[in-house]
């Protein structure tokens, strides 16, 4: 079994010992949380170090990575390079699963901090990560043909989780998450969040509302969570059609940041020159982040 489990996620590989029936191709249609993460600029990284310091630090972060991804009731899909692709609710059902993803979203911010001060001590890259989230109905199970097959998921929703990760580039951002991840059980109670806008990422037509995540709500201090609730009160007044509110509540907003300097500039263009009548306040991206 523990042999296996380097190989499977251990809640995968107890689910194929209980069952022999699901040692074939099979895909079934469950609710999940997905999870991407990716180092930023990890080509640069990749290059200033020889092989041997590439693959013990690569080794150490996915470790502890991982661990707070399982700890938190999560199955690892897969390794895509410095990615990680992980999603909660299967094969197992985990209480409130989407407040459990960004639970390890957050500690693995929290953790990758604290290594990035061990790293630098040993003249080390201090890595940071960006990292998406939604929530969906997709297809679990194993996946391929005769020839080779894999436990994982399949569908829309697992490309927009993927859109997500990308889009912190966008926004200067470390965790994004969907609007169905926040409405759901927990998430909005447990974590200070703050609304982006709303985002049809590239090739998509329906817009999703987007949040920044900041952190738990008992850490985050309150002048840094009242600041978040303010801005997301700008961002309503521009969906709502009213920019001379948005633009007034962001005078009053503390801090600066990409977002900031994004949203004052669409607001004094659509007062100068409104956008059309049947506007709903979604941003369709040209490109894929």
């Amino acid at each position: 079994l523990q042999a296996f489990q380097r190989y499977l996620p251990p809640t995968v590989v107890r689910v194929l010992l209980r069952d022999t029936t699901l040692h074939r191709l099979w895909m079934t249609p469950m609710e999940v949380s997905i999870h991407f993460s990716d180092i930023v600029n990890f080509t640069a990284v990749s290059e200033s170090l020889s092989h041997v310091k590439l693959s013990a630090l690569m080794a150490e972060y996915l470790q502890e990575m991982s661990m707070i991804i399982v700890k938190t009731g999560g199955t690892i899909d897969k390794y895509i390079g410095d990615s990680i692709m992980s999603f909660w609710n299967a094969p197992d059902r985990v209480p409130q699963f989407c407040s459990r993803a960004v639970e390890a979203s957050v500690l693995c911010q929290q953790k990758l901090a604290a290594l990035r001060g061990k790293w630098a001590e040993a003249g080390l890259p201090e890595l940071h990560c960006r990292i998406g989230l939604n929530s969906g109905t997709v297809l679990v199970g194993n996946y391929g043909c005769d020839v080779k097959m894999d436990f994982t998921i399949l569908g829309d929703p697992v490309n927009l989780a993927s859109r997500l990760e990308g889009l912190n580039k966008k926004y200067n951002t470390s965790i994004l998450i969907s609007e169905q991840v926040h409405c759901s059980e927990g998430v909005s109670t447990r974590f200070v969040c703050r609304l982006l806008g709303r985002v049809a990422v590239k090739g998509k037509t329906q817009g999703v509302e987007v949040y920044e995540v900041l952190g738990f709500t008992a850490e985050v201090d309150p002048t840094e969570a009242a600041a978040a609730d303010l801005y997301t009160c700008a961002v309503r007044a521009f969906l709502g059609r009213d920019f001379g509110l948005a633009l007034t509540t962001l005078a009053k907003y503390p801090y600066g940041g990409t977002a900031v300097r994004q949203l004052r500039a669409v607001c004094q263009r659509y007062l100068k020159d409104p956008p059309p009548l049947d506007w709903d306040g979604v941003e369709v991206l040209k490109e894929k982040f």
